[in-house]
């Protein structure tokens, strides 16, 4: 089979990065008269901008820095050999994920988000290496699918429907190679 290689969807990236640009721009210098005391009066709407302000420019910083990171991703981030699928895009990042592992793959949809999700039958391994970012994203994910592994759609240079075809045909044919294997292994031959 080789190695087939998904590359990564920049265009999805530079655009959030520079909404995220925009939004910290707009924040930025609102936030820093309310620090320094230039806007000191007790309005309503001082005081709407101090409460409100801080949150969506963390935010703003957060997707920058998120996007930021996809921008940066150089060479493939899913990669489907013989053997499994490397995965460098998901939340999780879960990396290599042997054929045997995968349950089952499924088309899910969270509020206009088209992921595909990789049902695993153990995924301790991505729990052990999960940082607390990962894992509160992840905690959102989970509301919608019990897989740790979801590709959104935006992420690849793939249809979704294509990439779960292909990894559906690869653990039907290595489930068939393995249930043959053990076939095999069992046949008693007497002479």
């Amino acid at each position: 089979m080789g190695t087939h290689i998904i590359r990564a969807n920049k265009v999805q990236a530079l655009i959030l990065f520079l909404l995220a640009a925009l939004l910290l721009h707009t924040f930025l210098p609102v936030i820093m008269d309310l620090i320094t005391g230039r806007r000191s009066e007790l309005s309503p709407e001082n005081i709407l901008m101090g409460i409100c302000y801080p949150p969506l420019a963390l935010a703003s910083v957060a997707l920058g820095l998120l996007s930021l990171r996809r921008l940066l991703i150089i060479g493939p981030v899913i990669e489907v050999n013989d053997y499994g699928i490397i995965d460098r895009v998901s939340v999780a990042e879960a990396g290599f994920i042997p054929w045997s592992n995968i349950a089952h793959v499924e088309l899910i949809t969270d509020v206009g988000n088209h992921m595909l999700a990789l049902f695993l039958y153990d995924d301790d391994f991505i729990h052990k290496k999960l940082t607390f970012v990962q894992y509160l994203l992840l905690k959102r994910n989970l509301n919608q699918a019990e897989a740790l592994v979801q590709i959104r759609a935006g992420d690849i240079h793939l249809p979704l429907e294509q990439l779960q075809a292909f990894i559906q045909e690869q653990i039907s044919l290595h489930t068939y190679q393995e249930n043959n294997v053990d076939q095999q292994e069992g046949d008693v031959y007497f002479s």
